[in-house]
């Protein structure tokens, strides 16, 4: 490599520059909890904010956000459309595209689509029916439009395919996400889950979860606040309509799991990692809670932190209790042993 400057430190990564000009006072709050989030799911990069303001340097602001561990995610690896997420449109447009020269090998073997076998491809050619064959040109059944939604059709109906894997998803892990949690929130407490690789409309997609109580740098006042982020993107806006919101608030009970998001500051941070994120609307900002699969999956991932935080909750509400208890008895250790002073004061004056 070219050394152009010094590096005593020997510091190895990249780093990249971003120059953005706007509304620093209407923005300000947005902004820094952007950030602030961000370096929640990835405590292994450094973030940095310097705002000059136009008014001198008075009006500046410089934000750090120092990384807590060296552990990148994984790299996801290549993978193709499984057949139950293809539609017409894109079926057609993969048959166009591949260089394989039949049908068979183009289901099987272009790397187009993922979990077919040459055995699942020829069982899906025999299953078309009545003018299919296995040596068919991938082009002529894209020109023909009965085949090609015939072939559509049946890729998405039938379940004889093997789900999709998640070596194509790259998540933060339950590692990252506690010390992203510890490093910005500092809790009292905190407990954290990942979903195994599941399945919403033929896309793979893992949840990450994680719940924290108390802590130095949580909210000033008791209550549930609700994070949320996808493909370790934070999601700023209409929180209020996602999935993660709605099962925090609506289907996890906290009292069964000795939380009170009424007297204490409860944090839940949500990630879902997904080749396809099911966003509503077109601000792409909260995911629906219709996504039944995703749903199931951040009340499973919510409930097991709850389950891991009930514990360590009642360790510590046992041993207030103890300390209560002591408290109380040493209040009246004084009226004692004054009392039995006087008796035994009593018993000596008395004689034998």
């Amino acid at each position: 490599p070219t050394v152009t400057s010094p590096n005593p430190t020997r510091w190895r990564g990249t780093e990249l520059t971003v120059t953005v000009g706007g509304a620093w006072r209407a923005y300000k709050a947005r902004i820094v909890a952007y950030l602030r989030q961000l370096a929640i799911i990835t405590p292994y990069a450094t973030l940095a904010l310097d705002f000059k303001g136009s008014g001198g340097t008075k009006r500046d602001v410089a934000l750090r956000f120092e990384r807590r561990t060296t552990k990148v995610p994984p790299m996801p690896r290549t993978t193709g459309y499984h057949p139950s997420a293809v539609n017409e449109l894109l079926l057609e447009q993969l048959l166009r595209k591949t260089t394989a020269s039949t049908l068979v090998q183009f289901l099987s073997k272009s790397g187009a689509l993922s979990s077919v076998s040459a055995a699942l491809a020829k069982r899906v050619v025999a299953e078309c029916g009545k003018g299919f064959r296995a040596d068919d040109d991938p082009i002529d059944v894209a020109d023909d439009r009965k085949k090609l939604q015939r072939l559509a059709r049946l890729l998405r109906e039938v379940s004889i395919f093997p789900p999709p894997t998640g070596d194509c998803l790259s998540p933060v892990g339950e590692y990252n996400l506690r010390l992203g949690v510890e490093k910005e929130v500092r809790p009292d407490y905190v407990a954290t889950c990942a979903s195994a690789p599941r399945v919403h409309d033929g896309h793979a997609f893992v949840v990450e979860a994680a719940v924290s109580v108390g802590g130095a740098g949580a909210s000033d006042e008791a209550g549930l606040q609700v994070f949320r982020f996808a493909n370790r993107i934070p999601l700023l806006f209409e929180g209020g309509a996602d999935v993660a919101t709605r099962v925090a608030f609506r289907k996890v009970k906290w009292p069964n799991y000795k939380i009170d998001i009424k007297r204490e500051k409860v944090g839940v941070f949500v990630s879902l990692v997904s080749t396809r994120i099911p966003f509503k609307g077109t601000s792409k900002e909260y995911i629906g809670e219709d996504a039944t699969e995703i749903h199931d999956a951040v009340k499973d991932c919510l409930c097991r932190c709850g389950l891991q935080l009930k514990a360590q909750l009642l360790k510590r509400d046992q041993a207030k209790q103890g300390r209560d208890r002591k408290k109380n008895l040493l209040r009246y250790v004084p009226d004692v042993a004054s009392a039995l002073w006087k008796v035994l004061g009593s018993l000596d004056d008395a004689g034998p």
